[in-house]
This record gives structure tokens, C-alpha cells and sequence, in this order.
């Protein structure tokens, strides 16, 4: 069983998905990791097959304009509009380059970044697709905020949850508004698929939910959440 890893952003999003690479073909699978040309080396180095996604050797952030996303910081909706900005002209390159990676997967497997190229990908391609995200960003849960929104009080309890819960459904909605324009296009020129729905897959309708299997990695961000609400309850 051949899978392929869509892999796009910086080093720290990408390195996780070096190790679950290596556990994968432990567990008995093929796997093709498909990223930018600029982590060649990197990924060669832990003697994984590598597909370019890009001939840029600069990393995904380096570029003046790169930079200029990352120094929003922690204003996450100028950070969002930026990322959306900067990602726009490559979406095209990186959905043709994604069908070539993926024709003769089994499986396809894609990051927060790549998701709505994935998804588009696994559309065409007819394959089955795993979200596997390094924070809780697609399904809406009470239990943490979303990424962008992580300072949101969660004290009492019942609040905390709400705005856990619509933080999800807000962040996606955003996402989605800012992120489908490039993708929706590239769907045409690349795949000659129809536009992807208005309402955000971020939050996504019980009919979808079966296209897609979700997991993401809590180990980190739930200590930093159970660390915030050991806080929030020390001092209401």
C-alpha cells in the first residue's frame, strides 16, 4: 500500500511528518513524501522517497514576502490574510505537482496546509484522504479552542466551552473565505473539477464526514491548554 504525505510550509511543519514517514514504513507501508525542494536533503537524509512539490530551493518563509506573513505574529487574522495572499500563486503549481505525487497512491495523507489541495487531489484522483493536523482545526470540538483563538477564556467551564466550540466554526469559515478563491481555480484550470461548496468543510457537514478520516497531534498544545485552565482556575 502506497501513501503519500502532501507536506506544504515551513521546516516545523513539516519535520512531524518525517517521523510518522519512518513509522509508517516500519508499520509495512510505502510512502512517498511530497514537499518543497527546499527539504530535499533533509528528507533524503532520513532515507525517505521524496517528490518536489516546488523547484524553489529557498524555504517556504525565507522570501521577502514569506517574511512579511510571519511578522503579523500573533494578530491571527492579518496572519491568515497574508499566509492566504502568499499562498495564492502557487496553489496552481502545487495541485498540478500533487497529482503527479499522487496517481498511484492508495492513500493520501495532508497536512493543515495542504488540506484543500489534498482534498481536491483525493476528489479527482478518487483516492481516500486522512487530514492528520498538528492542532484541532478541522472538526469543531468544545474541549480546545482553535489554534488562532487560543487565549479565549476558559473559565467557568460552560463558557469556556462555548467559545471553544464556536471558535472552530468562526476560524473555518475564515479560513475557508480567504483560502477557496486560489483553490477553486486551480480546481478548474488543473483538475476541471467544480468549485469547492460555500460552506467551509472546516465544520464539516455529516455528509462529508465520511470522505475524511481526522486526526491531529495533542500531546504538546493539550499540555499548554491544561496548563492555561490550571491558571484560569487559580485565578478566576
Amino acid at each position: 500500500m502506497l501513501v503519500t504525505i502532501i507536506a506544504i510550509g515551513s521546516r516545523g511543519d513539516i519535520q512531524p511528518y518525517l517521523a510518522l514517514s519512518k513509522g509508517l514504513i516500519d508499520a509495512g507501508y510505502a510512502v512517498r513524501l511530497a514537499t518543497h525542494a527546499a527539504f530535499e536533503t533533509l528528507v533524503r537524509n532520513y532515507a525517505l522517497p521524496f517528490f518536489p512539490l516546488d523547484d524553489d530551493t529557498q524555504e517556504f518563509f525565507q522570501s521577502e514576502r514569506g517574511r512579511k506573513t510571519l511578522e503579523a505574529g500573533e494578530i491571527a487574522l492579518l496572519y491568515v490574510y497574508r499566509l492566504a495572499r502568499f499562498t495564492e500563486p502557487l496553489v496552481q503549481r502545487y495541485m498540478q505537482r500533487c497529482w503527479e505525487a499522487c496517481r498511484d497512491a492508495d492513500l493520501i495523507l495532508v497536512t493543515f496546509l495542504s488540506f484543500l489541495i489534498g482534498y481536491s487531489t483525493a476528489e479527482k484522483a478518487r483516492k481516500p484522504l486522512v487530514a492528520t493536523f498538528l492542532q484541532p482545526s478541522l472538526l469543531p470540538t468544545k474541549f480546545l479552542p482553535e489554534p488562532a483563538m487560543s487565549h479565549l477564556p476558559q473559565w467557568p467551564p460552560l463558557i469556556g466551552n462555548l467559545f471553544n466550540y464556536q471558535s472552530h466554526i468562526i476560524g473555518g469559515a475564515v479560513f475557508w473565505r480567504l483560502f477557496t478563491p486560489a483553490v477553486n481555480r486551480a480546481r478548474q484550470n488543473v483538475y476541471h473539477l467544480p468549485p469547492l461548496p460555500k460552506k467551509s468543510l472546516f465544520g464539516l457537514n455529516p455528509s462529508d464526514r465520511t470522505k475524511i478520516e481526522v486526526n491531529f497531534s495533542e500531546m504538546s498544545y493539550t499540555r499548554n491548554q491544561k496548563r492555561r485552565r490550571s491558571d484560569a482556575k487559580t485565578n478566576p
